[in-house]
């Protein structure tokens, strides 16, 4: 990809504004923005945009660290610029991020069904800890499976 990557961490009350914004372009939920700035400003929710070439953010990504550990609680890209590279380039970033901070694990959880995101954590090193039964309700009411998987980022 010959894309230039950068992106910011989200602090001001502007930028979480943005990232509401774009949350919401990406993932189809009905988390109100009130509820949405009010947990964004725990202390331990570290959230990002990520921006490509653009003047504009084409994902995000929002994390829970808990002294050495790492949760991924949201990371998506806008569908224009999903399957470019940006997800992988993203994800291996912060990753590299978190091994800098000393962090030993990071965990997320995902659809059985989103393909795409399990060959994207399987290729960033992410192992299958178990499966959690009718984790996810969609939208039609129906229940999903989620996979919670681990990658271990610092050896002891």
């Amino acid at each position: 990809m010959k894309e230039k990557y950068y992106m910011s961490d989200v602090s001001s009350f502007e930028k979480k504004n943005l990232l509401y914004q774009t949350y919401k372009n990406i993932f189809d939920d009905n988390w109100n923005k009130e509820n949405f700035l009010s947990f964004s400003n725990y202390p331990y929710i570290e959230s990002f945009l990520l921006y490509g070439n653009y003047d504009f953010p084409i994902g995000v990504g929002i994390f829970s660290k808990i002294n050495n550990e790492v949760e991924v609680l949201k990371f998506g890209i806008v569908s224009k610029y999903r399957q470019k590279g940006f997800g992988y380039y993203y994800l291996k970033y912060l990753i590299d991020i978190y091994k800098i901070k000393k962090i030993e694990n990071i965990f997320l959880e995902v659809s059985v069904k989103n393909t795409y995101a399990i060959k994207l954590y399987l290729k960033l090193g992410f192992k299958k800890l178990n499966i959690r039964d009718k984790y996810y309700k969609n939208n039609y009411g129906e229940y999903e499976d989620a996979i919670v998987m681990k990658k271990k980022i610092r050896v002891f």
